[in-house]
């Protein structure tokens, strides 16, 4: 001034507030468009008693920013010739230093004073684009040219600066008082601009609550009220209205207009709100504001170019200018249609079409496609998004209003349906949220699309003819627009967020809750609409669910229920119960209908059952009350405490609507006790009344109920345990009744699916392992068809099992059988698994029974599983800590030893095959050399424990420990010393119903045991040897076999051998005497071999000295007393053996014409000398009496000649008593069979046996179910075994025998087959067909009606169709088994037909095929020997007149195999398009079995009898012949 230029900066600044003058480096904050300012920089005042005036950015921040805008582009010359100095302080009572404030010129005065006004506390980002008011820098330009050193164009120029900046102020809500130009006053305080917001603000967040009010301070308020001069409102509107001042602005008019009517607190004239109405509608259709749109995209687009240039930049400001034009004026008509003023005139219908076009139009041209955008540069960021932010929050505001003014009024349904498209629209655009430089915020757009929410549940709830639309709507575009996971997401209260489709969902469920009232059938009534709209959601959602359906519908059903889950534990989120159980029901039911052939339903089944059993499970911590028509006062009073403690809870939660979600929870909870109410059964109707009225008197209940604090610690337990009670238990039980039935379907996927989510289920709630259709099913499933299914049931046993031994015993038995498993993988898990079985399960019988699976598992194929068997049962019975007791260590009390003991005396004596397993197993780790001598002290401790056992009497039943003791001293004969062999010594000489047996077993141990003991006791030796002489002929055969190696032994260690010399002697000529008797009487001589006339039986005596003689000659070697037999006149030759001269004895009385007892034990006492004497066999003599037994003897001799075979080829296990190979013998009991084979295939004895007799043995196998046919079946499996037989001369035998009803034998019988299949595939096949036939006749000669056996051709089929090739040359067999003739004419010949008929039609019945293609082959089959023979016997019955007994087989035949063939198509589902040729492809398909669908046999099936009259069977002919035309 005064003319000249400016001298400073603070003149400068008087001009205008330069603030690119101002050095960045020193001041950078106050280059920021959001500068804020401390109260303490502010104070003008130093009184303690007046509180500061603060001055905050926010009411001026478009106005700053546009100055700021301007200032800053400007570019400063000169910059560092600028110097500061410190500003000057003083002391202040509150703080040290206080700056003193500032001369200010006139401009800077008024921005000061005018913030003297204001208490503000910063608001946040949302609440701070609300009180923004668009600023436009055209109005403030300061860029004109001027002079600065012409004072006038200066003043000129200042004056017309604060003119503008006043009218700025005005939109502020700040009037300048003409009598005053250097202050400025509010024209009236603000309104609290969060008012209601208590309702919806935790009490946590009283802080952050935002208000602007003027604050009326002491000194400054007074002064400026008492210069402040108040315009009237109508006055202001009238003039604003009717003013053409050109300096005002379109848009600043309409920002007044808009601050007027929101803040009046007085009635606005009817003809200001109508002038108001048409100013601001003829603003928005002023210019099409899709032009405008078009612009700014435009703009942005060629911003995001690199040929922009900053010539846009106005273009944009002017057009967002027009924009924020039609803002105000849709905000002015939305404020006068919510007004209080009713007056028809104000409510027309193009106003609101108006305000809701032009909100469309934004959205659709400008919001979506800019939110779609992407990979924005941070040049178009940086102009656009303050402008959409303030756009969002301004469609935000109408939004809201338009939601107010549809509650109030009613609008018509094009407006409405306007309405719903724009929403449903907003609500399925979403942004991309992994954008870098997002060009809309994700904070204000979700805030945008939670007002469409609003907006949309408010329609849905006072709209009821739009529901359905609404829905369908919404759900069709779930569908065909879903969203990824990553779309909109709301956080919860407990930590959980949901998505917005489902916040929609569940929000229109609660939508049409109004209060709760007295009348029990309106609650009801209004109750069952939000059940109905949540069925029709989950009905309509799962019938869209299809094996096509896209994976993103999937994503997105699978998101909506884990929303619902997410919540469902909630009390405000109520609703999410109806909407779980309106999807589950669905999906259940949808599932039932068909078979299960997509996993994704039983994956989403799985997410509701596995959050339903945590549920179930946290729910116990809390009483289950169920109330019932029994229940008491109490009970009900106790629902009724929990029921006010949930609704406390939900009232005193800081939650958005909340009086509408606890009167949906209040019918919900009352809804549980009125149908109870209404039932005839119910006692306590009273306590129940009382109930529901306190309920829906909710808040007169919570004055009585605790304080909210006290119950939200157990508030989650106890709407828990209501929903768990009265929702989810008939729910989770149909669910669990879903999976089941998903394990025993037939898809390999579903089966696999529904197993791991049973294992989750089961991690939460392990009793589910107990239900027992789960255990049914789990114990199926494994002996499923597929491996994978099969190790996923033992993985999900498995994970349980530590935890809870108790399932164990349900599931220990199906497990070890799957140690059978073809699957080398399965079979090692199980046998790993085996062995925590074995250590956790406390029930012996269950220790038995998984230690004889793993015995078996030693002769495994697999060498790797062998081993691992083997160290798992050293492992349980020989541990590792035994190795360092001694023998009289304690341990021998130890209950683990005394356990381990009595499990291996119950695997010995449990099966004759399980004894056999345990005796392989220990000679196989006993030889072991590196473990010989630790397993030798384990198993001396074992035997001191049994020795213990038995001395102290303290087994009821000592037979089976002695078993034992004979097993383990088989293994080694040095365990047992002799004290220990001398307190047996009692067993041989007591008295009793078990004697014999302990008797026997004694004899055994001793036999055993001698050979260790090198030097005898005396009195023992004495003792032993006494009393067996003396017993000798009162031992029954089987004591015999093991008194006479004892006492040969003794004998020979005494040196008294002599004695056994004479006792043979004795008997010889004992039996010599009857001899000559009979010679006497029939003239047959002791050397003659032939036979003569049938002589009488013999008494006990003789069979008693035949036994006797057949021992001595097997165990006693007397060749050295050859002397005393010649002298004793018996008989014996010059060089003869004198094993031969007691075979001729034998001889003598196994002829022909001796009774069956005296031949059998005569031909049993020669294949017993025969053992020690292997060349006798082949002597003439013997072969003849062999011959003719097995060709026309009797079947029990037979028998005994085989069991004589079976000890010769294994060797003798139990050894020869004979002097000289005793030492021999009983080595070989320390090795393996292939060793004792060796030894004892002298001269090829065995062999020629084998080959001489192995047909007539064949034949025995199939005499009979195993009397007389067991001895056969062992001997073939033994020399099958060791490899001495033909496989292919065995191997229809073996296939037969798998007919056999006997366990026993089928067992055995299918044991072969498996070990020759896993050698000899090809020839097993091509033997199918001869062991099938063999099979028809073995049953026909054992049963009368064995066509009703079933499960022969089926165990077949599951041994021989290991692959695909086998599968189809085993169906070819099958086929070839039902071809049949019509040329036969014998009865017996076409009963023996018919009766393979049925037996293969019944057969072929059982088996459960894979693929379609082997029922279809059958069927095949069958039509062609229908067409053939069928064809054939209607000619035969066509040309006679009399109906024979050869038509009615027949016709049983064929009506047989066409009962086959109808089974076999309805139960595999075929249709005649798989019988085309061409199909295979299809018929590789696996199939469906319906299990319901039985095969029964056609008719009557008894033998024809030719005494009858043929014609009363013709009916079966008739049958026949309409059966066949209707085929045909």
């Amino acid at each position: 001034m005064d003319g000249r230029a400016p001298r400073d900066l603070r003149e400068v600044l008087s001009i205008s507030p330069l603030l690119h003058l101002i050095p960045k480096q020193d001041s950078g904050a106050l280059n920021s468009s959001r500068l804020t300012v401390t109260s303490q920089r502010l104070s003008t005042t130093t009184t303690t008693t007046t509180t500061k005036a603060q001055y905050t950015i926010d009411n001026h921040t478009e106005l700053m920013n546009e100055l700021a805008s301007e200032f800053t582009s400007f570019v400063a010359t000169d910059p560092h010739i600028i110097s500061f100095s410190d500003r000057p302080t003083k002391a202040n009572e509150n703080a040290s230093v206080v700056p003193l404030p500032l001369p200010l010129q006139s401009t800077e005065n008024t921005i000061y004073n005018s913030s003297q006004f204001l208490n503000t506390t910063v608001p946040n980002p949302i609440k701070q684009y609300m009180l923004n008011r668009p600023v436009h820098h055209s109005r403030l330009s300061i860029r004109k040219s001027y002079e600065v050193d012409d004072v006038s164009k200066t003043k000129v120029h200042n004056e017309t600066y604060l003119r503008k900046f006043y009218k700025e102020l005005g939109y502020s809500g700040i009037m300048r008082n003409s009598n005053e130009p250097d202050r400025v006053i509010a024209k009236r305080p603000y309104i609290d601009m969060d008012e209601g917001a208590g309702a919806g603000a935790g009490a946590g967040a009283e802080s952050e609550t935002i208000t602007f009010k003027r604050k009326q301070e002491p000194d400054t308020v007074a002064a400026a009220v008492s210069v402040a001069q108040v315009i009237p409102i109508n006055d202001e509107l009238t003039k604003l209205m009717e003013d053409d001042d050109i300096d005002i602005t379109v848009n600043w008019r309409l920002m007044r207009i808009y601050d007027l009517i929101q803040q009046s607190n007085e009635p606005i004239s009817i003809d200001n709100l109508s002038k108001i109405q048409k100013y601001s509608y003829s603003q928005i259709l002023t210019e099409d504001i899709s032009d405008k749109l078009t612009t700014i995209m435009s703009i942005v687009d060629g911003t995001n170019s690199t040929n922009s240039t900053n010539s846009d930049i106005p273009q944009f400001n002017i057009t967002t200018s027009i924009i924020s034009q039609y803002f105000y004026a849709s905000k002015i008509i939305m404020t006068i249609l919510n007004g209080k003023n009713s007056d028809k005139s104000l409510f027309l219908e193009e106003y609101l079409s108006a305000c809701i076009g032009f909100v469309n139009d934004i959205c659709t041209n400008l919001i979506i496609p800019l939110a779609l955008r992407r990979d924005s540069s941070i040049e178009v960021c940086s102009l656009i998004k303050p402008f959409l932010s303030s756009l969002l929050i301004n469609i935000i505001d109408l939004l809201s209003s338009l939601c107010n003014h549809i509650m109030v009024y009613d609008i018509s349904e094009h407006i409405i349906t306007k309405v719903e498209y724009l929403c449903i629209l907003m609500l399925f655009t979403d942004i991309d949220r992994k954008e870098k430089v997002p060009l809309i915020s994700i904070q204000s757009f979700d805030l945008l699309k939670l007002e469409v929410i609003n907006l949309i549940t408010k329609i849905f709830q006072k709209y009821t003819d739009q529901r359905e639309f609404l829905l369908v709507e919404i759900l069709d575009n779930i569908i065909v627009k879903s969203t990824s996971k990553s779309g909109s997401k709301f956080t919860l209260s407990n930590g959980s967020n949901i998505t917005i489709t489902s916040l929609i969902l569940l929000k229109m469920i609660h939508s049409d809750q109004s209060k709760v009232t007295t009348d029990y059938s309106q609650v009801e009534a209004e109750f069952a609409i939000s059940i109905g709209i949540s069925n029709l959601i989950g009905s309509y959602m799962i019938s869209k669910l299809g094996p096509n359906s896209e994976g993103k519908f999937r994503m997105a059903i699978q998101q909506l229920i884990e929303d619902v889950l997410n919540v469902i534990e909630l009390p405000e989120w109520s609703m999410s119960t109806l909407l779980l159980s309106g999807i589950a029901v669905t999906l259940m039911n949808t599932i039932q209908k068909v078979e299960i052939s997509d996993t994704f339903m039983l994956d989403i089944l799985g997410l509701m059952i596995h959050k339903i059993s945590q549920l179930k499970s946290s729910s116990r911590t809390v009483p289950l009350i169920r109330l019932d028509p029994h229940s008491s006062t109490n009970d009900i009073t106790i629902f009724e405490n929990q029921c006010g403690t949930i609704l406390n809870y939900v009232n005193h939660k800081d939650i958005f609507d909340k009086h509408t979600l606890v009167s949906f929870l209040s019918k919900k909870l009352i809804n549980y006790l009125i149908p109870l109410y209404k039932s005839d059964d119910t006692k306590e109707k009273e306590s129940l009344k009382r109930a529901i009225d306190n309920l829906i008197g909710f808040p007169k209940l919570m004055s009585e109920v605790v304080d909210a604090a006290k119950t939200n610690a157990n508030h989650n337990h106890e709407y828990t345990n209501i929903i768990v009670t009265y929702d989810m238990t008939l729910m989770y039980d149909n669910m669990l009744t879903i999976l089941v039935r998903a394990l025993e379907g037939s898809r390999i996927k579903a089966k696999s699916r529904a197993i791991r989510i049973l294992s989750t289920v089961i991690e939460t709630d392990a009793s589910v392992l107990i239900i027992p259709k789960v255990q049914t099913a789990i114990s199926n499933r494994l002996t499923d068809g597929s491996a994978s299914v099969r190790d996923a049931v033992i993985d999900l046993i498995t994970k349980y099992m530590n935890q809870k031994s108790k399932y164990i015993e349900e599931f220990y038995i199906p497990l070890c059988e799957c140690m059978n498993d073809e699957s080398v993988q399965v079979r090692r898990r199980v046998i790993k698994l085996a062995r925590d079985m074995y250590s956790i399960i406390t029930i012996k019988s269950a220790k038995v029974y998984i230690a004889n699976k793993l015995l078996r598992r030693l002769n495994d194929e697999e060498e790797s599983l062998q081993e691992l068997s083997k160290s798992i049962l050293m492992e349980i019975w020989f541990p590792k800590y035994e190795e360092t007791f001694s023998s009289s260590s304690p341990i021998l009390s130890d209950k683990s030893i005394e356990n381990r003991v009595e499990v291996m005396t119950e695997v010995v004596n449990s099966s004759s095959k399980n004894l056999k397993y345990f005796e392989n197993f220990m000679q196989v780790i006993y030889g072991n050399s590196n473990q010989q001598a630790i397993i030798k002290s384990r198993l001396l401790i074992l035997v001191k424990v049994l020795m213990n056992d038995i001395c102290e009497g303290t087994k009821k039943n000592p037979q089976s420990v002695l078993k034992l003791l004979v097993t383990l001293i088989s293994i080694d004969n040095s365990l047992l010393d002799q004290d220990q062999l001398i307190s047996l010594q009692h067993f041989i000489v007591e008295e009793g119903p078990q004697a014999d047996i302990n008797r026997m077993h004694t004899l055994m141990i001793i036999r055993k045991t001698m050979g260790s003991i090198k030097v005898f006791r005396p009195i023992f030796l004495n003792n032993i040897q006494t009393y067996l002489l003396k017993q000798l002929t009162k031992f029954s055969v089987r004591d015999l076999h093991e008194a006479m190696p004892i006492i040969w032994h003794l004998c020979e260690v005494k040196g008294d051998s002599i004695k056994l010399a004479n006792a043979s002697i004795s008997c010889m000529k004992h039996i010599k005497s009857i001899i000559d008797s009979s010679r006497q009487s029939g003239s047959v001589s002791i050397s003659d071999s032939g036979s003569g006339s049938k002589a009488p039986p013999f008494n006990g005596k003789l069979l008693k000295l035949l036994h006797l003689l057949g021992h001595f000659g097997r165990y006693c070697q007397f060749e050295k007393f050859r002397s005393q037999f010649m002298k004793s006149s018996l008989g014996l030759r010059d060089r003869e053996s004198i094993s031969s001269l007691m075979m001729k004895f034998l001889l003598y009385f196994s002829k022909s014409d001796r009774d069956d007892l005296t031949r059998a034990t005569a031909i049993t006492n020669i294949t017993n000398i025969c053992c020690s004497h292997p060349k006798l066999y082949l002597s003439e003599p013997v072969l003849q009496v062999l011959d003719h037994e097995f060709n026309v003897g009797n079947p029990s001799i037979v028998n005994h000649i085989i069991q004589g075979f079976m000890e010769f080829t294994k060797g003798d296990d139990e050894g020869d008593g004979s002097t000289d190979t005793y030492t021999c013998l009983n080595d070989i009991n320390n090795t393996n069979n292939i060793n004792n084979i060796q030894l004892n295939l002298n001269d090829g004895v065995c062999s020629g046996l084998i080959q001489r007799y192995l047909t007539k043995i064949l034949e025995f196998c199939l005499k009979d179910e195993g009397k007389l046919s067991h001895s056969a079946i062992q001997f073939l499996q033994f020399v099958m075994g060791q490899g001495l037989a033909n496989v292919r001369s065995c191997t229809p035998t073996v296939i037969a025998l798998v007919a056999s009803q006997n366990p026993s034998i089928k067992s055995n019988a299918k044991d072969m087959l498996k070990d020759v299949y896993e050698k000899h595939e090809s020839l097993v096949q091509s033997s199918v067909l001869d062991g099938v036939q063999k099979a028809i006749t073995y049953r026909s000669q054992i049963s009368a009606e064995f066509y009703n056996e079933g499960d022969f051709i089926s165990t077949l089929y599951c041994q021989l169709t290991k692959s695909v090739s086998s599968k189809k040359k085993f169906i070819a067999t099958i086929c070839r088994c039902l071809q049949i003739t019509t040329e036969l004419e014998e009865i017996s010949k076409l009963e023996y037909q018919r009766n393979k008929i049925l037996y293969m039609s019944r057969n072929i019945a059982d088996i459960e095929f894979s693929i379609f293609e082997e029922p279809v082959s059958i069927i095949n089959c069958i039509d062609e020997i229908l067409i053939r023979q069928g064809n054939d016997l209607r000619s035969l019955t066509e040309s006679v007149e009399v109906i024979s007994f050869k038509m009615i087989i027949l016709s049983q035949t064929l009506l047989s195999l066409l009962q086959l063939r109808e089974f076999l198509w309805n139960r595999y589902g075929i249709t005649t398009e798989l019988l085309q040729p061409n199909n295979s492809s299809i018929l590789k398909q696996n199939l469906k079995i319906h299990s319901t669908i039985k095969f029964n046999l056609p008719l009557p099936t008894s033998t024809i009898s030719t005494d009858e009259d043929p014609m009363e069977q013709s009916f079966i002919v008739s049958s026949f012949l309409q059966s066949i035309a209707n085929f045909i």
